[in-house]
């Protein structure tokens, strides 16, 4: 069967974030280097995006992958913001948490959710970049709203605990001079 180039780097993709969990995972990898053999684990839990979520859906759809292909099992525990998945992975409930990129550099710098004392920065490692994150503003059609331009004077809504769409959508009414 011929792989068109988005499925090769996806299934590339999924093969470099199944070395690295094992690879990473220090509970595994101390006891491959104690024993001189090693055992995939048979569960590995993550927190991720609320279920109605395409992070969910695209989480839900690596981890089949990756079972199908190894026989490890995955646990998705949804999470509805970056602040409550990273605090499952900090109590040890889950081994990684899957968010956009923003969530991580946060983190890692200690800005926007994580810039309160106690958070950032803190120490952390991307394990997979995934695809592209397309951002952009809905408006019903009879709004007048037709440009990014448009938004001037308007209200717009933040959410709370989404760092990713909070710095897309600060980014995207900088790019229209609104900020």
């Amino acid at each position: 069967m011929k792989l068109n180039g988005l499925c090769k780097v996806v299934t590339g993709k999924i093969a470099v974030l199944l070395g690295v969990i094992f690879l990473f995972l220090p509970q595994y990898n101390s006891m491959a280097q104690s024993t001189g053999e090693w055992t995939p684990p048979k569960l590995i839990s993550l927190a991720s995006i609320s279920i109605n979520s395409a992070g969910f859906a695209a989480a839900s759809g690596i981890v089949d992958v990756i079972q199908n292909k190894t026989g490890v099992k995955f646990r998705i525990e949804p999470a509805p913001s970056s602040i409550d998945r990273q605090e499952k992975v900090e109590s040890h409930q889950v081994q990684f948490a899957v968010s956009a990129g923003g969530h991580a550099y946060s983190l890692q710098t200690g800005t926007a959710d994580f810039n309160m004392k106690g958070w950032g920065p803190r120490p952390v490692r991307t394990v997979w970049s995934g695809g592209f994150m397309y951002a952009g503003f809905m408006a019903r059609g009879d709004s007048g709203i037709k440009t990014v331009a448009d938004l001037k004077g308007r209200k717009i809504a933040a959410y709370p605990g989404y760092v990713g769409i909070n710095n897309n959508m600060e980014a995207l009414l900088n790019y229209a001079g609104l900020t």
